[in-house]
């Protein structure tokens, strides 16, 4: 075979693994962390499940634990057995098209885990360390660009506090437990509450912003301004307005201060994960570009961003420029190069195998 065809059937077959891992690069992403579970904690998983359904996460660098936003994010999907049986028009019983982006299956929902799921937030809520409630991570948590590139245990999440404020309110809808208004109402009074006196909530160019991340040993002026986060918070604030009917009005300053600072978590086709410099991986990426079309916030967002935005999820191959430099970054490389090679061979046996 000469050279030049040579140099055609590897330029087709660097083409054909590139929209090969176009069609599968969030799959393959999870895939990538399932096998360094396997490697390194023989575990070929990302969640494992109690009885209850309280999702038990393993990640490579930490080992096995239960996170707080998982088991709102599986409640949630739990509580869908409810939803033909209250009136689900309410704010808080809107759909959420990011669900899908987040990794893991889960049991199907049931009004057993549902429960479940609200019972461990009631038994695991913390209103006494900090001096207002929080569910408490106790684990540390590697974080690239944050003080010593960790945030160290316990520390506790504005997102996990305000979201879990929607479990509840279905929570009550589906069971009327009274128990869960009450949870949801601290979790509020938390969430708005200013770091410096226990809580979430910070200011960015005098606007307010509900942090992610909270480690209270950290400066202020050192938080990383997380974008899913603020806007999954605003989510949890909204709805408790609107199903309790609160006057405060916290919800409007917080959908304008993500109107005002959208842009600083632009990269054009792609988007930063915090105000650190972090970018988004594929998955995170992912749900930006979803939360920017929920109906809470799309008018708040200027269109161009969501177009852009639009054009990363369709093609998550921009990883491979805009993305971290991170282990899934090379192993998605290492791919490509892997799939050359295959359809290189391919090619070459098929067109030439015969002569």
């Amino acid at each position: 075979m000469r050279v030049r065809k040579a140099w055609v059937v590897l330029a087709i077959s660097f083409f054909l693994s590139f929209f090969t891992i176009n069609s599968s690069a969030l799959q393959l992403s999870y895939l990538n962390i399932k096998m360094r579970n396997f490697l390194i904690h023989g575990k070929f998983q990302l969640f494992s499940f109690t009885e209850e359904g309280i999702p038990e996460q393993l990640n490579p660098r930490i080992g096995r634990y239960v996170s707080p936003f998982y088991v709102v994010h599986f409640g949630l999907l739990y509580s869908e057995a409810c939803r033909g049986l209250v009136d689900s028009s309410k704010n808080h019983w809107l759909e959420d098209a990011t669900l899908k982006y987040w990794y893991g299956t889960s049991p199907p929902p049931s009004l057993q885990n549902f429960r479940a799921a609200l019972d461990w937030l009631l038994t695991n809520a913390d209103g006494t360390t900090y001096g207002v409630t929080h569910f408490l991570y106790n684990f540390d948590w590697p974080y690239s660009h944050y003080p010593s590139g960790v945030i160290k245990a316990p520390w506790w999440s504005g997102l996990t506090d305000a979201y879990a404020i929607v479990l509840l309110l279905r929570g009550y809808d589906c069971f009327k437990d009274t128990r869960y208004l009450v949870l949801a109402e601290k979790l509020y009074d938390s969430v708005l509450t200013p770091i410096s006196k226990g809580g979430s909530l910070t200011h960015w160019d005098g606007l307010p912003w509900i942090e992610e991340y909270v480690d209270p040993r950290v400066s202020i002026k050192e938080y990383s301004h997380v974008f899913n986060g603020m806007v999954y918070a605003y989510f949890g604030i909204l709805a408790f307005e609107q199903a309790r009917d609160v006057a405060r009005g916290s919800s409007t300053a917080l959908l304008a201060s993500i109107a005002q600072h959208v842009y600083d978590f632009d990269m054009g086709y792609w988007s930063y994960y915090d105000a650190m410099g972090n970018p988004a991986n594929i998955k995170y990426h992912d749900i930006n570009s979803a939360l920017t079309a929920d109906s809470r916030i799309s008018t708040a967002i200027p269109p161009e961003v969501r177009q852009r935005w639009a054009v990363g999820v369709q093609y998550p191959i921009l990883f491979l420029i805009y993305g971290p430099k991170s282990i899934a970054y090379y192993h998605l490389w290492l791919e490509i190069l892997l799939l050359t090679t295959l359809y290189y061979i391919i090619i070459i046996k098929v067109t030439y195998g015969a002569s």
